[in-house]
């Protein structure tokens, strides 16, 4: 049984013409919102013809976030950060800020100072997801997989770090919980039927212990504007259930989404303070996955 697989792992590349110019412009929006090594894997994963190149931002201040801008060019994608050479926590002494004001070694200081920023910033992304890299853990796949099984993925705690995981936007809760099941009974005979062990139509409800995984949004849409129903049902398929197969558990998957029918309104033209407000509807439940996880094909 494998671990869970990296998510930019399957993430198909941008696609050309609008689209791509609409992802590019809505990741330089939420650039400082991202963690780092998610959004290294997303710009991998989207914009794979396109080089990664990292600089430090100029700065005497410290800065709230460490992604300061996402910047597209044709050939590559520029990350700023908050962090390096140049940032307010540079190692380099104070006397380099007067060297890089020198209208002759300043600029040339600059460009080789950015190449050593890049090679450490570089090394720095990649350590925050090393699992990911080849050259800083060798075969990821095995030892993800060891690391997967000995963690017992059936259990709450195991399945809690996966789907956070998996869903970091969404609230996550997994609990132990009962679930009926159909089993295959004997068929019931007259006068050969054993009550409690044969059932009509060869099939039998009994109560098995289950675990719910229960996902909450406040939002029905994601920031790229898809439905977080079909949204949470792709990654519960392309991530989940196949690092859970073969895992002997039975799970339910549930979606709760509190904005699609849960708002209260005001009712008609009147005065605030003075019109009750109508009952919200429950919000909306919707069971994305309920059974065993299916085997992998071999």
């Amino acid at each position: 049984m494998d671990g869970p697989a990296p998510l930019s792992s399957e993430m198909p590349p941008a696609p050309p013409g609008a689209g791509r110019v609409a992802l590019e412009e809505a990741i330089s929006r939420a650039a400082p919102a991202f963690e780092l090594p998610a959004l290294v894997a997303l710009l991998r994963a989207r914009f794979p013809d396109r080089t990664l190149r990292f600089r430090s931002h100029p700065s005497l201040a410290f800065e709230p976030t460490l992604v300061r801008a996402v910047e597209f060019f044709g050939d590559h994608v520029t990350v700023t950060l908050n962090l390096g050479l140049r940032a307010v926590t540079t190692p380099l002494p104070s006397y380099f800020q007067e060297l890089f004001a020198h209208p002759q070694a300043g600029p040339a200081l600059e460009g080789i100072l950015a190449l050593a920023d890049h090679r450490l910033l570089t090394d720095h992304a990649d350590s925050r997801a090393p699992v990911e890299q080849e050259r800083l853990v060798p075969c990821p796949r095995s030892l993800r997989s060891s690391a997967f099984t000995l963690a017992r993925p059936s259990s709450p705690i195991t399945l809690g770090w996966l789907f956070r995981k998996v869903y970091p936007e969404l609230e996550v809760s997994v609990r132990r919980a009962g679930h009926e099941r159909r089993l295959p009974a004997p068929d019931a005979r007259i006068g050969q039927a054993t009550l409690g062990i044969s059932a009509l139509g060869g099939e039998a409800e009994v109560s098995v212990p289950g675990i719910d995984a229960i996902l909450v949004t406040d939002a029905s849409r994601t920031w790229t504007n898809e439905p977080w129903t079909r949204e949470a049902r792709a990654r519960l398929l392309d991530h989940v259930l196949p690092a859970l197969s073969g895992a002997a558990v039975h799970l339910r998957v549930l979606l709760v989404d509190h904005e699609a029918s849960g708002k209260l309104i005001v009712r008609g033209p009147g005065e605030l303070g003075w019109d009750p407000l109508a009952k919200s509807r429950p919000s909306e439940i919707h069971t994305l996955f309920e059974g065993r996880p299916p085997e992998r094909p071999t």
